[in-house]
């Protein structure tokens, strides 16, 4: 899964502009195999990464051990709802292929809204419902969302979308076939 979703998870990253000090938090971190290439985009970071599965939460959690000698890295378990964290607390939010699985899609953005600092960002990544319908795995415990789908979601909450950008790319699917896909990573902002 890490390897299908690189690609989406450091496009969502390299959006974020990450700067020196500031505190990101990741919904769905899955096993991280991505986060020795976040800390490389500034130094003295803070990451706070959150998940609903056990298994992908202890993964990580192995996986981080060397970078934990050096970097800020803090994982916890949530109930996919709520954020455990206090208002304006986040410089930054990303979370990439997790949209499909969110119970109250509205309330959470909300919820990342309320624990963003003024004029912070988060990323969104997802792959777009039209590529996503093809797929022989998905079925209707996927909330998919075209791109229209999202900017009416977004107009239900405080943020604003400043960027909404496609990218179209191969991959390996796990049935082993090259498929085309196109994914958004869709930045929104606290004002």
């Amino acid at each position: 899964m890490n390897a299908t979703n690189f690609s989406m998870t450091m496009n969502a990253i390299n959006t974020l502009k990450i700067q020196p000090k500031e505190q990101i938090l990741e919904l769905g971190h899955g096993n991280g195999g991505h986060l020795s290439s976040l800390f490389a985009t500034a130094k003295n970071i803070s990451y706070y990464g959150i998940e609903i599965s056990k298994i992908m939460n202890a993964e990580a959690i192995a996986n981080s051990v060397p970078l934990k000698k050096e970097c800020k890295i803090r994982f916890s378990l949530y109930d996919g709802e709520n954020l455990p964290y206090p208002p304006n607390s986040m410089d930054k939010v990303f979370s990439v292929n997790t949209i499909y699985f969110w119970k109250k899609p509205k309330a959470l953005l909300k919820e990342m809204y309320r624990i963003l600092k003024k004029e912070g960002i988060c990323v969104i990544g997802y792959v777009q419902k039209s590529c996503m319908q093809k797929l022989p795995f998905v079925n209707e415990r996927f909330n998919l969302f075209s791109e229209n789908d999202f900017k009416n979601l977004v107009k239900e909450t405080p943020f604003i979308i400043s960027e909404l950008t496609n990218t179209k790319e191969n991959v390996t699917s796990k049935s082993g076939d090259l498929v085309e896909r196109i994914y958004t990573t869709a930045t929104l902002i606290k004002k």
